[in-house]
């Protein structure tokens, strides 16, 4: 379980009840509320382990039930071994771990923002970790050894490093703990994002990616993209090692495109091809297909798995309604094979058919958190849908539909009684 309980100056948004992770999470609501801030902000939390987070390093030793010395080693014996066992106090650390977020996110993610006033806090089910480090010195070297243990669960890491700089120590250990209880608390590896807009991606991948990789070995702030907007370019441009074909990517190109994603394992070119000979530049494809054409080469290239986080905004773009019908039985299948998702979505045809499965018992109504994001002037208040049993009951869209609905009929009886007073 991993969420976000509160959030405080972070562009308007007032949490109304606290952002819990669920099998299926659905943000909807209003234009311009804040969803994808809010999906970028979990993105980016799951996927710490790429993100370059700041700790200060005084408070590194409040986090320890004792104080770590690895300064009084004698470096000038040429073969020593230390072993240190101690623990880490979640509460001490988590506060920690949330300031380093909100850095992060302040300077770097959301820089544009201005969040003068930034405030995280996480929803974890954390508890105090024991760490074992053991420091062997062979001649010149220092091997450090850390092993991360919680609930039965590990993470082995390690340095080697020609001196034992405490900064480099520390810098790592903060980083290394941050992911093992991110990792830990939500049971998620990865995070992946597929922004909207995508079939513009698509049609440029080659492009940017190229621009990408060559300006961020030397330096990352010369890249005018967002980060999950880069990881996703760098995946459509990366070539794979090799073709994964499984039954996500059939489901997508046999139900809905009508036709088969192709992958070049070498030049990394993607190809869509309509039958076995016939292939469509994708300049020519319809905007539905190249807006499902990054998924399928995305599960195709592995990585999508198992234990992930499956990031999707807007799913329903430009596709049909039958076809936005076969899209929540993709959402269904992914769940059951283990792989997280969350959607944000103005489409009530998705929420509708979602609610049909609950009903059916095709999609339990423990899996799944539904959130409305309500746009007011500059301000957007975020409240948590009950999901019962009996399906979505969401104020949100029965207003809407029911009005629709209301000023249709309304709309027929004025035609009726025209016709009436014809006669």
């Amino acid at each position: 379980m991993i969420g976000i309980e509160s959030l405080k100056g972070f562009n308007g948004i007032d949490l109304k009840s606290e952002i819990i992770l669920n099998d299926l999470t659905i943000f909807m609501g209003d234009n311009s509320a804040g969803k994808s801030y809010i999906a970028i902000l979990i993105d980016r939390i799951i996927n710490i382990e790429e993100d370059p987070l700041s700790f200060n390093h005084d408070d590194y030793y409040k986090i320890f039930d004792k104080k770590i010395e690895v300064h009084n080693i004698d470096s000038e014996k040429k073969d020593i071994s230390l072993y240190l066992e101690k623990k880490v106090l979640k509460d001490k650390f988590i506060p920690i771990l949330e300031n380093s977020l909100k850095v992060f996110f302040k300077n770097k993610v959301f820089a544009n923002l201005k969040l003068n006033k930034f405030d995280i806090k996480l929803v974890h089910n954390i508890d105090d970790v024991e760490i074992n480090i053991k420091i062997d010195k062979i001649d010149t070297f220092y091997k450090i050894d850390v092993i991360f243990n919680m609930n039965n669960q590990k993470l082995q890491t390690g340095i080697i490093s020609n001196n034992l700089d405490n900064k480099i120590i520390i810098d790592h250990l903060l980083k290394m703990l941050s992911v093992f209880l991110i990792n830990v608390s939500s049971g998620l590896k990865k995070s992946i994002y597929i922004p909207a807009s995508r079939g513009g991606y698509l049609h440029t991948y080659q492009i940017l990616g190229t621009f990408a990789l060559s300006n961020l070995s030397k330096n990352i702030n010369n890249i005018d993209l967002p980060p999950w907007i880069l990881d996703f370019i760098i995946k459509l441009f990366i070539p794979p090692k090799t073709i994964i074909e499984n039954e996500f990517a059939s489901f997508i190109e046999n139900e809905i495109l009508k036709g088969e994603v192709r992958i070049d394992t070498e030049s990394n070119n993607i190809e869509f091809y309509v039958s076995k000979n016939k292939k469509i530049p994708l300049s020519l494809t319809s905007s539905s297909i190249s807006e499902l054409i990054p998924l399928v080469v995305l599960l195709k290239k592995g990585f999508v798995q198992k234990n992930n986080l499956l990031i999707i905004e807007e799913p329903e773009a430009h596709l049909d309604f039958k076809n936005k019908i076969k899209f929540v039985e993709l959402i269904k299948i992914l769940m059951e094979y283990g792989i997280k998702i969350l959607i944000t979505t103005h489409s009530e045809f998705i929420i509708n058919e979602l609610n049909i499965k609950i009903l059916n018992n095709e999609i339990d109504f423990k899996k799944v958190a539904l959130y409305n994001f309500i746009k007011k002037a500059k301000k957007t208040n975020v409240f948590k849908v009950e999901i019962k049993k009996e399906g979505i009951d969401s104020d949100y869209i029965n207003r809407y539909i029911s009005n629709q609905i209301e000023r249709l009929n309304n709309a027929y009886k004025s035609l009726d009684n025209a016709e009436d007073n014809k006669l």
